[in-house]
């Protein structure tokens, strides 16, 4: 690829769970210049309150919607931790829509006994009392009247994953985009043995290891995250 496709490409940054398109001005930063980048709100994040059910489908959904809005008939996808697995869902729905795909942190394994764990994070109430900066940083992000209903909508959302992951080994083996799949060293939440798993199975991808970064997007080095993407893409 030459040079002046680099700099036309569109490349589209999708956030996590609980997160927002706030969370990647720095990294929209340092990627203006050489790509068209792109962020968006999932459905109920952000500060606009939940219409329905959160579902990796309605993110999609809303993946498609703002391509076509946008008229990207193909776009390179970044998605960090939820991100990521919206934009490998997508992939498989719609692979004409998507030249490569990156994601960072992605939960790529979901059961009863997973989902059950994650959740037990996400009550409202005890992120108020225990976390405060938490709820106060949420409250920013998707309002002071929203954020308990993105907590519990997203929780929600986890324990139907871990009833019915909407990728399994049969979907991820179907994906023919090219994926690059990057897991901080230090990540609690994503282990390297369901990421090299899921590597297997894709038919074209390749994995990184992060030193000293843990599953939080501020954990990791925008700058070398910015170069690992120019590369890739």
């Amino acid at each position: 690829m030459d040079k002046q496709a680099v700099f036309t490409m569109d490349l589209i940054l999708l956030h996590g769970a609980l997160g927002s398109r706030q969370d990647f001005e720095a990294l929209t930063s340092a990627l203006n210049g050489r790509f068209r980048v792109h962020t968006l709100n999932f459905d109920g994040h952000g500060g606009k309150a939940p219409a329905e059910a959160f579902t990796m489908d309605l993110f999609v959904r809303n993946l498609l919607d703002y391509c076509d809005a946008n008229q990207i008939s193909q776009a390179a996808i970044f998605g960090y931790s939820m991100g990521g697995y919206v934009a490998l869902h997508f992939a498989h729905q719609f692979p004409e829509r998507v030249s490569k795909i990156m994601t960072l942190g992605t939960k790529l394994h979901w059961s009863q006994e997973i989902a059950a764990q994650e959740v037990k994070q996400l009550n409202p109430e005890k992120i108020v009392e225990k976390v405060p900066k938490f709820a106060a940083l949420l409250a920013d992000q998707h309002g002071t009247g929203n954020w308990r209903s993105v907590v519990s909508y997203t929780a929600a959302m986890m324990l139907e994953l871990g009833n019915q992951p909407v990728l399994s080994e049969k979907q991820f083996r179907e994906i023919q985009t090219p994926v690059y799949l990057l897991r901080a060293a230090e990540d609690i939440l994503v282990t390297q043995r369901e990421t090299d798993i899921v590597g297997e199975w894709l038919q074209n991808t390749k994995t990184t290891i992060l030193a000293e970064a843990k599953h939080p997007l501020p954990t990791v080095n925008t700058a070398m995250l910015a170069q690992l993407i120019q590369d890739w893409f």
